[in-house]
This record gives structure tokens, sequence and C-alpha cells, in this order.
């Protein structure tokens, strides 16, 4: 996540914010709040900076270990820290521990069928030529999904009407069940909550159980 710097928040108060965010979480994520990009570790500065330069970041995930850091320079109040830490943690982190190997699959189809999703990638990319840092579709398509993440646009029936998609494929009736998603919005809706579970109980165990139960009915969606 990269943004403009406009006036930093302390670190302390970003501290609170997230703490008092986690209090009710039985497993709550491993985070670290740092000033700015130097204070990062090396590894992880050096994947950010190789690939986008010195620019302003409000977070990053470090893919290898799940940590994620929040950047407190380019924060001004505890609600925008608490977006990056939520598009980290539901969107980069749990997109990966939902999805697996079909995260890929998942956001090209996405950018096929869903207007949404479409068209805040292309403004993303937009916005990132004209900062001189042009992104691939696949991260313009990665970064707009995680920030719905964040923002909690799921939806409760799509989810629901995700669940009638399920069954419908593990009963034969495919052409039905596409014929449902054409939008993209339930595939959406689904994954999106699905990124959340893994995210809220982390434990490998039940991520694996999700993965499972998602595969199974992949197809649907393809």
């Amino acid at each position: 996540e990269r943004i403009e710097n406009s006036g930093a928040m302390p670190g302390m108060n970003i501290n609170e914010a997230l703490e008092a965010a986690f209090a009710k979480w039985d497993v709550p994520p491993q985070y670290t709040v740092v000033q700015n990009l130097n204070q990062l570790p090396d590894d992880v500065r050096a994947r950010l900076t190789q690939r986008f330069g010195a620019t302003g970041f409000q977070g990053a995930l470090d893919p290898k270990t799940g940590h994620i850091y929040i950047l407190s320079d380019f924060h001004t109040n505890p609600d925008d820290a608490k977006f990056t830490m939520f598009h980290e943690l539901y969107g980069h982190w749990g997109l990966r521990a939902f999805l697996g190997d079909k995260l890929d699959d998942f956001l090209n189809t996405q950018y096929r069928l869903n207007k949404k999703v479409r068209e805040a990638t292309d403004a993303l990319k937009a916005e990132a030529e004209k900062m001189g840092q042009p992104m691939s579709q696949s991260e313009a398509i990665e970064e707009a999904i995680s920030d719905m993440a964040a923002a909690g646009d799921t939806g409760a029936f799509h989810t629901l009407i995700g669940k009638l998609i399920r069954w419908l494929k593990a009963h034969g009736f495919e052409n039905v069940a596409k014929w449902m998603d054409g939008s993209g919005d339930v595939e959406l809706a689904t994954v999106l909550q699905g990124a959340r579970d893994a995210a809220r109980n982390r434990s490998e165990e039940h991520t694996s159980e999700l993965q499972s139960q998602f595969r199974i009915s992949y197809a649907v969606f393809c």
C-alpha cells in the first residue's frame, strides 16, 4: 500500500488503535509499527525498494513470515492505520492463505467478469503510471481487491448465494451455477469472506480446510 506523506501520526497512537482492534481476537496477527521504510527488515525493504523505489509506503507484508509492517509516517489517523492493516491482513495475506495456488486464476477471473474490480484496477494502474511507478495488471487487481477486503466489501446476500452455488456444483448443476455468478460478485464475496476467516484463525489446519472447501467448488467461477 503506497501513499504520499500528508502528516504523520505517532506510532504509539497507531499501536493503541491496532491493539484495540484485535483485543477480542483469539489469535491476533503478527505486526510491527515502524516509523518509515528505513526501519523495515533488510530483506523486506530491499524487496519493496527494488520494485517501487523509496516511495511512501503505508504498509507491507513479509510473504515469507506473514508479518505485517505499518509505517507511521504515512498515516494521519487511527482509521487510516486500521485500513492499512486490514488491507494487508484480509487482502494480501488472507487471499494467499485462502486461495493458495489459485490466486492468479481468481485475480484474472475477477478482472474479466467483475466491472467493479476492473474499474478499480484500471484506476490504480493509471495512478501508478502517473507516479512513474507502473504496476502490472495482476499487482493492480490484487491491490484493488485488497482495498475491498479492508473496506468490508463482501455482502451477506452474495455470500449466501455462494453457498448455494457450491451446492449446485457439488450436485452436478455446473451450468446453473455459472449462470448465477456471471458478474463475478458472488465469487468475490465468497473469497473475501474466506480470506477473512483465514486471517482470523491463522492456523495451518484451519486454512487447509478452507482451501479444500474452496477448491472443490472453484471450477464454478472459471
